[in-house]
This record gives structure tokens, C-alpha cells and sequence, in this order.
């Protein structure tokens, strides 16, 4: 029987079934009772949570710092002012911690769910995945024991506390019935090395309890009971699955060069200084894009310049000399922080966002920039434009940039040198690329927003998934005209955008000389490998 559903995570594996029971989390209203003795209780289970998050981040950290992040943040959820005050107001009320907890979560959780960007969504998870724990705990109920033989895991959704607690030498695959290819779970299970399948709505269901099983979580396919044809078809999959990763091992530490003698720099995408050390570790050339949006998004309120100094610093010293390209602000659209009280807008995409907010509010704007100045000198500093439409905008940012630089130095701190660029994500910047490049020292291809503008193809709308194609010839027309614009003008071109990764595309990317391409991390070997034997 042949079973599909959405592939989260590569990975081949012949392993027997095993579900995974889910405890009775279920939590019967009861009311009248006293708010101080219930008040005690949730105290005492978020002291019991906090720990038992503490020793899964050290047993994480180990292993892989990215991951070992996700229970750094289930911590801070614990003490988020939003969900401990949703506790209390119920708590007030008479009603029991349990149900308190249960209820709060819940609230937060459809807030997550109804944000466009996949990313943020799948906070939704980590908060249901906090108040489970917190419930279990109030109900005195223990964690569930994990299998012990080789097995393909099955779950109704894999929470991250759970994901993390599977042993690589057991669990060789897992399939759920919900979850999303941005979940924190299926990040572990990538950091993992083991094969994800997510979504299989109601197929799930017609699972058996146990039977042989194989499946390839790239192609999100599972077949139970195969027969000695699809036998034999799995093994080798996993012969070749192998071969690959041996393959790829060899280009660790390689430099990316054309056999034209070409050479392009594989460098990471990141969100935290956890990323950057896990990029670091992979081997990454540099940072091409630090996505400084989730220091205000992990924050309850404005990141304080000290807090962002500390972590530009931190992720310069980490890479130098390497390039580090820091993102400017990019809120708005799809990614929404609380305190920020961005107004509702018709089409958020093409609305107050990114650069427009920052130079419509300077007074943010300078609190990040004098961050990254005061950090200049820690390495090889990239401050990067997102949403750039114009070049009096580009204008603005160096005119602030100078005052800045002089306030600072008035105030004894050195400002080193470092890099001003744009992300060439929207037609106008690539049809005005010649104009803007003498302005500034890089570009940086944003594919996921060029092609969603440049195609009229809204990238969060299934309707149109078949038009949202970064491989289109229109987008290929864009980058193009930004390759020349900047080799014409003597400064370097990157991509940073989803299609960086696409090796179908790197022939492109070479024949027209891009300088650098900035990938996930689980992405470098891969696209290294690409770069070094691409014919462009």
C-alpha cells in the first residue's frame, strides 16, 4: 500500500512501524477554586518545565547548537508576559492551572496560526508543545517512553520535545499527520539526518498499528508491506543515499570553483547566533544573509542597541575575516512583531515594509545602525538594504549612516570600515540596477520576492504555486540585468533568496558570474559540489 504526504526532510528507510501514543492531555473544567493554591501549582510546573528544558538544551547543544536553540526558546515562552498574564486573568477567575495553561495556549497558538509566514507559524507548534508540557506536568503524568529497535516513527504532529528525545540509531524515519516543512520538529529531524514526511491528513489514519514500511522523505512517499520489487528498489535508494553523502564529504572545506577557473563563495543564511556557529560549523564561506528581523521577533519589545551590538559582534568575531551581510530591518508584510503595531493593510506585501518602515520611523532605524557601526570593527561588516524601490532611498540611508559615524566618533567609539549593499528584490531595483550600483559596494538577489513581484504571483498563495517558479525567464531576465549592472560598475553580485539553493539553477547562476551564493546550511555541500562542476 502506497501512502503520500508532503516531504519534510530527506532520508531513506526500511524500518518497522511505530506509533507513537499520545498521552491523555485533556483537561476537564473546574471552577470556584482558589486562585493563590492554583497559582502555586502553575509556579511549581513552570519550575519543573524550565528544568527539564534546561537538561534537553544541554543534551541538544552537543550535538547541534541550531536545534539546541528551539528549547532556549521554549524557555523564554515560559516567561512570556502574554502567556503568563492570559494564566493569571483565568486563575483570577477560579478556574484550575490546568485548564488555565490549556486555555492561554490555545489563544496564543491561533494568534501563530493565522500569520502568513510559514516561519512564525510554526511558532504555533513550540507553544502547544509548552503547554503540553506544562499540562502533563500539573497532571503528573510522565514523558513517554521512545522505541528501542530500528522503526519508522508515526505521529498525529511531532512535537520538538519530542523530536529531540529520538535516537538516531532507532528512529530512521517519521511520518505525521500534520506539521509543516518549516516546523521546528522537521528542523530536527533534518539536524538529525532522519527522513520526514508531514501532512498526510487522513491517509494517516488508514495506517496499520505495525508492518514493514519504506520511505523517502524527499519524495514523501511511504509504502507499507512492499513487495520484493519495491524491496529492492528501497536498498538501493539507501545504497544511494549513502554514495551521496560520501560524495559531498569530499567537497567539505573545498573552494567553490568552476572548471572556467570561477570562483563563487558558498556562505549561510541565518537568523541567530546560534545559526551562525552551526553555519560555521558546516563550513560555510561566510554569512550572506543575517536575517536581524528575529532579534525584534524572538524579543517581547524593542531590541535595545547593547543587545543588538552584542549579537552582530558576536556573529563578526565568529566569521572574520569572512563576510558577515547583515539584513536591515525587514518587518512588515508577513512578519508582524506584537509591540510593533504595524496597521492592517490590503496588500501588506507591497506596503509598509523593511526599508520603508525604517526611514518612516528613524528612530529605530538608528538604534540598528548605530549597533552595527559600534560593531564594525569586530569583522568584515555588510550592512544590507531589503525592499530597495528607489535610489533617493539609498540616498537617505547613507546621508543617516554619516551622521552616525560622526556622532559616534564624537562620543570616542571607532567605526571601522564595512560595506553598504542592496537586495535586488524587486523589479524596480533590477531595472534601475545601473543606477544604483555605483551607489553602493554589493547587491544581493532576494529570488523569493523578485519572483513574486516580477510574476504578479502572491509566493504564500497555492492558487498560484504553478506561476511562482524562480526558474521563470522573466526572473532569470532580472538577475541577469542586476549581474551585468553590478560587474559593470566593479562591485560583487550575491543571491540569498530559496533559489540559491537550487542546483538546477547554478549553471545559470555561474554562466552570469554571481559572486556568492548564501544557502542554508544543510544546503553548502550540495551547492559547493554544484559550483565545482557546473558548466557555466
Amino acid at each position: 500500500m502506497k501512502f503520500t504526504g508532503t516531504g519534510a526532510a530527506e532520508g531513506v528507510a526500511i524500518a518497522q512501524l511505530w506509533h507513537l501514543t499520545t498521552p491523555d492531555l485533556s483537561v476537564e473544567r473546574v471552577t470556584g477554586l482558589d486562585p493563590r493554591e492554583q497559582r502555586a501549582r502553575f509556579a511549581q510546573a513552570k519550575t519543573q518545565a524550565d528544568g527539564e528544558l534546561a537538561a534537553l538544551y544541554a543534551s541538544t547543544m552537543e550535538r547541534d547548537p541550531e536545534a539546541a536553540m528551539i528549547f532556549d526558546i521554549h524557555r523564554m515562552m515560559l516567561e512570556d508576559l502574554d502567556f503568563i498574564e492570559g494564566v493569571d486573568d483565568l486563575l483570577d477567575q477560579g478556574e484550575s492551572a490546568e485548564w488555565a495553561v490549556r486555555e492561554t495556549g490555545e489563544t496564543l497558538r491561533a494568534m501563530f496560526l493565522a500569520i502568513d509566514d510559514e516561519t512564525m507559524r510554526a511558532r504555533a507548534a513550540d507553544i502547544q508543545d509548552v503547554s503540553n508540557r506544562l499540562v502533563r506536568i500539573l497532571k503528573g503524568i510522565e514523558e513517554n517512553p521512545m522505541p528501542q529497535e530500528q522503526v519508522i516513527l508515526c505521529a498525529q504532529d511531532l512535537l520538538p520535545s519530542q523530536t529531540v528525545r529520538l535516537d538516531k540509531r532507532y528512529v530512521v524515519g517519521c511520518v505525521t499527520r500534520g506539521g509543516s516543512v518549516t516546523s521546528h520538529s522537521v528542523i530536527l529531524a533534518r539536524s538529525l539526518g532522519i527522513g520526514c514526511i508531514v501532512a498526510m491528513g487522513e491517509q494517516f489514519d488508514r495506517l496499520p498499528r505495525q508492518g514493514l514500511a519504506a520511505m523517502d522523505g524527499a519524495a514523501g512517499e511511504l509504502i507499507v508491506d512492499p513487495d520484493p520489487e519495491e524491496l529492492t528498489l528501497y536498498r538501493e535508494k539507501l545504497a544511494r543515499a549513502q554514495e551521496q553523502r560520501d560524495l559531498l564529504a569530499q567537497y567539505a572545506g573545498r573552494p567553490a570553483v568552476t572548471p572556467s577557473g570561477h570562483r563563487c563563495l558558498v556562505c549561510a543564511n541565518i537568523g541567530s547566533v546560534v545559526d551562525a556557529q552551526a553555519a560555521k560549523d558546516a563550513g560555510a564561506d561566510g554569512v550572506g544573509l543575517f536575517r536581524s528581523e528575529f532579534l525584534y521577533l524572538d524579543s517581547p519589545d524593542f531590541p535595545s542597541e547593547e543587545t543588538q551590538f552584542q549579537a552582530y559582534k558576536t556573529v563578526l568575531e565568529l566569521f572574520a575575516p569572512a563576510p558577515v551581510v547583515v539584513r536591515t530591518l525587514d518587518l512588515g508584510s508577513d512578519k508582524q512583531a506584537p509591540y510593533f503595531q504595524i496597521p492592517d493593510e490590503e496588500n501588506p506585501a507591497m506596503g509598509y515594509r523593511a526599508i520603508r518602515i525604517c526611514l518612516a520611523q528613524p528612530e529605530i532605524f538608528r538604534t540598528q545602525l548605530r549597533a552595527l557601526l559600534r560593531a564594525s570593527g569586530c569583522g568584515n561588516l555588510h550592512i544590507m538594504l531589503p525592499m530597495i524601490t528607489s535610489a533617493h532611498q539609498v540616498e537617505r540611508t547613507r546621508s543617516l549612516l554619516a551622521e552616525l559615524e560622526a556622532e559616534l566618533r564624537a562620543q570616542g567609539v571607532e567605526v571601522a570600515p564595512y560595506k553598504l549593499g542592496i537586495m535586488i528584490e524587486t523589479p524596480a531595483a533590477a531595472v534601475m540596477s545601473d543606477v544604483l550600483a555605483p551607489m553602493v559596494d554589493f547587491f544581493s538577489v532576494g529570488t523569493n520576492d523578485l519572483t513574486q513581484y516580477t510574476l504578479a504571483a502572491d509566493r504564500m498563495n497555492p492558487r498560484v504555486a504553478d506561476i511562482f517558479n524562480a526558474r521563470d525567464p522573466a526572473v532569470g531576465r532580472m538577475i541577469a540585468m542586476a549581474a551585468k549592472a553590478a560587474h559593470d560598475a566593479g562591485i560583487w553580485i550575491g543571491v540569498c533568496g530559496e533559489a540559491g539553493a537550487d542546483v538546477a539553477l547554478t549553471d545559470f547562476f555561474m554562466r552570469h558570474k554571481i559572486d556568492e551564493l548564501s544557502v542554508s546550511r544543510g544546503s553548502i555541500l550540495k551547492v559547493r559540489r554544484a559550483i565545482c562542476e557546473s558548466e557555466g
